[in-house]
This record gives C-alpha cells, sequence and structure tokens, in this order.
C-alpha cells in the first residue's frame, strides 16, 4: 500500500509542529518520499518559508532528510522553485 504525504509526514513527526513555520500550506509525494512546505516567522518577525524532506526506506519507515535536504527559505517563490528542482531532477530519495 502506497502512503500519502500525510501518512509519511504523521509518521515520522506525529502531530508536532515545525516551532518556526507551524502553518503548513502543502504535503505531496516525492519519488522516494514526502515533501511539505510550510511558513512562519523568523526570529526577527519576518516571514520565512520551510520545505522539509522525508525519505521512505525499501521497508516502508521513514527518515528525515536532515540538512541535506529540508531547507529555508526567505520568499515562497524560492521555496517553490526548490520544489521544482527537487521533482524536475527526479531526487532519488531512497539513496
Amino acid at each position: 500500500m502506497t502512503k500519502t504525504a500525510n501518512q509519511i509526514f504523521r509518521a515520522e513527526y506525529g502531530t508536532g509542529k515545525n516551532f518556526m513555520t507551524p502553518d503548513v500550506l502543502e504535503r505531496e509525494l516525492l519519488d522516494g518520499g514526502a515533501y511539505e512546505l510550510s511558513q512562519g516567522r523568523g526570529i526577527e518577525g519576518e516571514r520565512i518559508w520551510g520545505v522539509t524532506v522525508i525519505h521512505v526506506l525499501p521497508d516502508g519507515s521513514t527518515k528525515r532528510s536532515g540538512t541535506d535536504l529540508s531547507k529555508m527559505f526567505h520568499s515562497r517563490s524560492k521555496a517553490r522553485q526548490y520544489i521544482n528542482d527537487l521533482v524536475s531532477e527526479g531526487v532519488a530519495l531512497n539513496a
């Protein structure tokens, strides 16, 4: 059974939210995992966007990508471009 992006995030994080970018805008599947685009406020009150990536391993378990693929941005358009790049490059998350 293929998991949805929401199921993948719940498996890894439960119902917890990122304290810097708690407002989830979207979650979608990637080849070998899922991503989340969220927004929040930086430490100086500026608007920030986060892209979180989770790997789904061959056995179905999940693994946070840590700092290698998850990133923070100061504009939504740059976050969107990063997501588009992940998708177009066909990032091999299971590697």
